[in-house]
C-alpha cells in the first residue's frame, strides 16, 4: 500500500515515446550524500556533472536517487524522475523518457540522466527495495536492501556502532578494568547472510574469499573490521575486550574477508571445512561525553556464512543480460587473482553474409563497454598483450571476486574456412576479425544483423548458437 507521493514536475521537458535503458544504465538511491558523491566517479563526466547540478548541495538529512539510462547516439534521448512512490519496505521510481523519432546522421552523444533529492524522513525505515519503472510500468531494474553504512566509530551515541538494523538477538556485558568500566555487546542479525567460497590449493590448504556489500566494508576511515569465525555469541562476549585478530577467529587463524588482497591460504584439509559460520565485524567507539572512568563500547555484529566450495581457476558465469547494443555478462572467479587474462572463444562459428556477398564469420568479444569507465571501483578493466604476443580482456588489480564486462558481437572474414572455435582478439591465420564496433553507441545487435542479405534468416538463428555456445578460457598468473 502506498502511504506517499512526491511528484516532481519539469516545464522544460516534454516526454516522448519510450525507449529502453542502455547498456551503461545505472539507477542508484543513496541515504548518505558521501555515497552518492563517490557514486558520481562512476559515470561518465557530463553526466555526473548534471547529476551535481540537479541535486547539489547535498544535505547530510537527505537520500538522493540517480537514474543514468546509458550512453545514447543522440544528445535529444532524455529522461526525467517524475514520480517517486513510497510504501513500508519499498519505494517506486517511475521515469519518463524523450527519444528522437529518428538519428541525425552525425553522431553527437548523449547522457540521459536525473536526480533528485529525497528527505530520509519520508523514506522507509531500511533496508527496503526500490524499483525504477518506466511510465508505462515497465520494471527496468530493481534494487535491493537499501540501508545506510555501518558506522564503526565516531557516532553520537555509542548504542548506534555498527549494525543496528534486523537484530535478532543480543547479549551484553559490562566488565571491570581497575577502576573503569566498559561494555562489549553482541548481536546476531538472521535476516542477513553471506556466501563465502573457497577452493582447495592442496591437499592440505584452502583458499577462502568473498566480496562483502558496501553498506557493510565502505572502505571508509570507520568501516568495520570483519572476520570469519565458528565461536558462538557466548564465547564472543565472554573473551572481549581484546585484540579481535586473537578473539576472532576461524580454526584457530584471523580470517579477514572483505579487503583486498585476501586472506593468505589456510592450512586445513577440505573434509575438515564446515558448512557454515559466522562473519563477525567488530566496531569499537567511546563517546565524548562519557565520564573518565568509562572505556566505551566495543560492538560485535554476527551475520551467519554458509561456506561454499568452489573448483580451482574457474569462472562461474552468474547473469547474462541482453541489451539494445550489448549483453552484459556478471561473473565470478575462483579465487580471485592479481591478473587475470579472459579470452572468449565462439565454438563452431555460424557463416553470415552481407548484401555484398561476402561470406563472413559470426564472433564475439568482451571488453569494458562503450564509453564506461574502464578503472570501476574494486577492479580495472584493460586490453592489451601478455608475453606471447596475444590480446586479451585483463581484469587488473581486483579487490573482489565478482566482475561486469560486456559482450560484443562482430564479424570475421571467412578466407580458409570456418575455424573450429574463433576468438575475435586472436583469430587464426588469414582471417581478421572487426572491433571497430567497439566504438559505436548506435551499433544494435538486431540492426547489425539486419545488414545481411541472403543469409539474414540464417545469421539470426546463428547468433543464437553463437550465443550459446561461446565459451570463456580463463589463465590465471
Amino acid at each position: 500500500m502506498t502511504t506517499g507521493i512526491l511528484s516532481f514536475d519539469d516545464p522544460g521537458f516534454e516526454a516522448s515515446r519510450e525507449f529502453e535503458p542502455f547498456p551503461a544504465a545505472r539507477f542508484e538511491l543513496f541515504l548518505e550524500a558521501a555515497a552518492a558523491q563517490a557514486f558520481l566517479l562512476e559515470l561518465p563526466i557530463p553526466a555526473a556533472e548534471q547529476v551535481h547540478q540537479r541535486v547539489a548541495p547535498m544535505d547530510e538529512h537527505d537520500g538522493v536517487v540517480i537514474v543514468f539510462l546509458g550512453t545514447t547516439p543522440s544528445d535529444r534521448y532524455r529522461a526525467r524522475i517524475v514520480e517517486v512512490r513510497i510504501a513500508p519496505g519499498n519505494v517506486e521510481v517511475v521515469i519518463a523518457t524523450h527519444a528522437p523519432e529518428r538519428l541525425e546522421q552525425t553522431v553527437v552523444y548523449g547522457y540521459p540522466v536525473d536526480a533528485r533529492r529525497l528527505p530520509r524522513s519520508v523514506l522507509p525505515e531500511p533496508p527496503f527495495d526500490v524499483v525504477y519503472r518506466s511510465v508505462s510500468g515497465k520494471e527496468w531494474f530493481r534494487q535491493t536492501g537499501v540501508r545506510p553504512v555501518i558506522a564503526a566509530r565516531d557516532v553520537p551515541r555509542e548504542d548506534e556502532l555498527g549494525d543496528t538494523v534486523f537484530v535478532a538477538g543480543e547479549i551484553r556485558r559490562e566488565y571491570q578494568e581497575g577502576l573503569s568500566t566498559g561494555r562489549v555487546i553482541v548481536r546476531e542479525h538472521a535476516a542477513v547472510s553471506f556466501v563465502v567460497y573457497w577452493v582447495p590449493i592442496d591437499q592440505g590448504h584452502i583458499q577462502l574469499y568473498t566480496t562483502l556489500p558496501l553498506w557493510l566494508i565502505h572502505r571508509g576511515q570507520w568501516a568495520p573490521i570483519c572476520l570469519l569465525t565458528e565461536r558462538t555469541p557466548e564465547e564472543l562476549v565472554a573473551a572481549f575486550p581484546g585484540d579481535p585478530w586473537s578473539i576472532v577467529t576461524f580454526r584457530g587463524t584471523a580470517v579477514r574477508l572483505g579487503s583486498w588482497p585476501p586472506p593468505d591460504p589456510l592450512a586445513l584439509n577440505r573434509t575438515a571445512v564446515p558448512d557454515n559460520a559466522w562473519l563477525a565485524c567488530v566496531s569499537a567507539g567511546r563517546s565524548e561525553t562519557a565520564p573518565d572512568d568509562w572505556l566505551g563500547t566495543e560492538v560485535v555484529d554476527l551475520y551467519p556464512v554458509r561456506l561454499v566450495e568452489r573448483e580451482l581457476y574457474t569462472i562461474e558465469v552468474v547473469e547474462v543480460k541482453p541489451f539494445l547494443s550489448d549483453v552484459l555478462v556478471r561473473i565470478r572467479l575462483h579465487p580471485p587473482s592479481d591478473a587475470v587474462p579472459l579470452e572468449l572463444l565462439v565454438l563452431g562459428p555460424p557463416l553470415v553474409e552481407t548484401n555484398s556477398g561476402e561470406q563472413r564469420l559470426l564472433a564475439a568479444y568482451l571488453y569494458d563497454g562503450f564509453d564506461r569507465e574502464p578503472s570501476q571501483l574494486d577492479y580495472a578493466i584493460s586490453l592489451h598483450r601478455d608475453e606471447t604476443g596475444q590480446f586479451f580482456t585483463w581484469l587488473l588489480a581486483p579487490a573482489t571476486n565478482e566482475f561486469t564486462l560486456v559482450l560484443r558481437l562482430t564479424t570475421c572474414t571467412a578466407r580458409g574456412g570456418r575455424p573450429r572455435n574463433l576468438s575475435t582478439w586472436n583469430p587464426p591465420a588469414g582471417i581478421e576479425c572487426d572491433t571497430i564496433t567497439a566504438v559505436q553507441a548506435f551499433y544494435t545487435h538486431r540492426d547489425f544483423l539486419r545488414t545481411f542479405g541472403p543469409g539474414k534468416s540464417r545469421s539470426s538463428s546463428g547468433s543464437q548458437s553463437a550465443r550459446r555456445q561461446a565459451g570463456a578460457r580463463s589463465r590465471s598468473r
